[in-house]
């Protein structure tokens, strides 16, 4: 009988610690969603947008045919991270087609250079069937990043832009979030 009640217990913590750990899956997976909504909302409704003039000269295509465009925004609450603050006020323009082949072209301003050999990386997001693809290294013009990319693949699902700071520790996946924003369609 004691067996029968231990072995009934050790089910019991086995099935409240599944249990706790759904429910905690299940909130972070809302709070991540809300946040995303709240951050889609805010993209939406700010109106202070840089200029068409901030946009990089390096831009493959000014003419504006573009089909997917999308306002960058600091998203490190104005902390340190990795050495560099942003102050809040890191900003840019992802803009993506494709025609044949699927075209990126980012310029990012109001960074801080990296520290030692940290750098800045460039990242595609799906949020649906969630995957991520990174873009590259951003190079330095003036004073802002630039980040040109293109692939054989159509990546227009791919409708979140994502920079990141990363430090040069050879791990390929994205370290410190600096400025995300939402590719739309025109």
């Amino acid at each position: 009988m004691k067996n029968t009640q231990k072995g009934f217990s050790a089910v019991a913590v086995l099935l409240i610690i599944v249990v706790i750990g759904l429910v905690g899956f299940a909130g972070w997976y809302v709070y991540d969603s809300n946040k995303s909504e709240n951050y889609s909302e805010n993209a939406s409704t700010n109106t202070s947008q840089p200029a068409a003039s901030d946009e990089s000269p390096e831009s493959k295509n000014d003419s504006g045919d573009y089909q997917y465009s999308g306002v960058l925004r600091d998203v490190t609450m104005a902390k340190d991270v990795l050495g560099i603050n942003t102050k809040g006020e890191a900003n840019g323009i992802a803009k993506a087609s494709f025609n044949d082949k699927y075209e990126l072209s980012v310029t990012v301003k109001d960074v801080p250079d990296p520290k030692n050999d940290d750098f800045y990386e460039g990242w595609v997001v799906r949020k649906s069937h969630f995957k991520f693809i990174s873009t590259g290294k951003l190079t330095k013009s003036g004073d802002k990043y630039i980040n040109e990319y293109s692939s054989d693949k159509d990546l227009t699902a791919y409708d979140m832009y994502v920079l990141t700071i990363e430090p040069n520790d050879g791990d390929p996946a994205p370290a410190e979030h600096v400025v995300e924003g939402l590719l739309t369609q025109k």
